[in-house]
């Protein structure tokens, strides 16, 4: 297909956009390192009830966003509080809570979970080393499953490949983004630095399949999504991204208002963000510890995570009032808000026309997870997730401005 100059110029800067948009936004993780529990709220009268929840939904719609699924929940608690609002396309049908969305990024929270059941169970370690998997892999002998789980391998990104950027749309094998990767030299040495990754936690869903012998989707579906209650998780298809009465309808935006967003394949991004599901499965992750006894959430670290240099990785984000530090820990990101005093983990998820967050408050034991289907949203669903948890917080949750 013949383009001109300006259309092409115009669109090497939408994917250089979006690559900025997910190396930003893409990561949650958690470090090993100083871990300080929380007083609980133990109070259940700040529970918050489906009307308390239209409010902030309603102000964060005028930012846009074609529709929304908000839904909170409580450790130990089997039936979260979910409400929908706006359109799941355009001029159609009202999103509803059982609408699929494409939960990008979020889709490493399932892999960090099956991962560390894997290390429970004695079948992996997070020392164990890539090379004992892929023997021919550059470096692989210095790279290990921590190193993997906390980005800190060094394994340069495949969203900044261009052979795999500019053919997105294509269904590249797992093996084939492998072999791509390959070809590029670290970025660092690994445990020395810290720089999200998608290709980490492409090369963990492949350790998955090697130590079980299945494939990513069916473990995921079986030892996790099934346990915690999750009805809607699956691999994504390719055939998803069109509006058939389950799958809500992505948008995109640029200079010209709203649009469709950039063609992707769902096969390629296994492990790192290849699930679909909903709002209201994602929230479920709360309660991980049904599946898992050394339970990260149980006392989450509450600052940055060390690398194996002993220096501290950390990264501080401002966007509007949101003022946060930043860190990838180990399956998961800490959030910490020193000016609102919270420390929350969870993650961002991106994938073109959607976004989603899972975010968990430890101090009253709550989550909130919420999706939408317009991709540049992403840090004003965050805002929302933010402003649910306090509401949370606050002893009459029901006077929330």
């Amino acid at each position: 297909m013949n383009m001109r100059r300006s259309e092409l110029w115009a669109l090497r800067g939408w994917l250089a956009q979006l690559v900025l948009w997910v190396l930003a936004l893409g990561g949650v993780l958690f470090v090993s390192g100083c871990r300080t529990a929380e007083p609980l709220l133990q109070s259940r009268q700040a529970a918050l009830s489906a009307e308390d929840l239209r409010g902030p939904i309603q102000d964060f719609l005028k930012c846009g966003t074609a529709g929304v699924t908000v839904s909170v929940l409580a450790r130990g608690e089997s039936h979260p509080l979910t409400v929908s609002a706006g359109e799941a396309i355009r001029g159609g049908p009202p999103m509803r809570n059982d609408h699929l969305m494409k939960l990008g990024s979020v889709t490493k929270l399932f892999t960090g979970v099956r991962i560390r059941m894997l290390i429970e169970e004695g079948r992996l370690t997070r020392e164990t080393l890539m090379s004992d998997f892929f023997p021919d892999f550059p470096r692989a002998g210095e790279i290990r499953i921590r190193h993997l789980l906390a980005h800190t391998s060094g394994l340069p990104d495949m969203l900044a490949m261009r052979e795999f950027v500019t053919t997105m749309d294509a269904p590249w094998t797992p093996q084939e983004l492998l072999d791509l990767i390959a070809t590029r030299p670290l970025d660092f040495s690994p445990g020395t630095q810290q720089k999200y990754s998608n290709s980490g936690y492409l090369v963990l869903a492949l350790i998955i399949e090697a130590v079980t012998g299945d494939g990513y989707g069916a473990q995921i579906q079986r030892f996790v999504t099934g346990p915690l209650g999750m009805r809607h998780v699956q691999p994504g298809l390719d055939d998803s991204s069109m509006y058939d009465g389950e799958t809500a309808c992505g948008y995109s935006s640029n200079t010209g208002g709203e649009c469709p967003p950039m063609a992707a394949s769902m096969v390629p991004p296994m492990g790192t963000g290849n699930l679909v599901g909903t709002a209201d499965d994602v929230v479920r992750l709360v309660n991980q510890g049904l599946v898992l006894q050394d339970n990260p959430l149980d006392m989450p670290p509450s600052g940055p995570y060390r690398l194996d240099t002993g220096a501290q990785a950390v990264q501080h984000v401002v966007f509007g009032d949101l003022v946060f530090d930043e860190s990838y820990h180990e399956g998961f990101t800490g959030f910490v808000f020193k000016s609102r005093g919270m420390n929350l983990v969870g993650k961002c998820g991106m994938f073109p026309g959607f976004a989603s967050w899972f975010l968990y408050d430890p101090r009253t034991r709550t989550a909130v997870s919420v999706t939408i289907n317009q991709e540049q949203q992403a840090m004003e669903a965050m805002a929302l997730a933010v402003r649910v948890l306090e509401m949370q917080r606050s002893p009459g949750a029901r006077s929330y401005p």
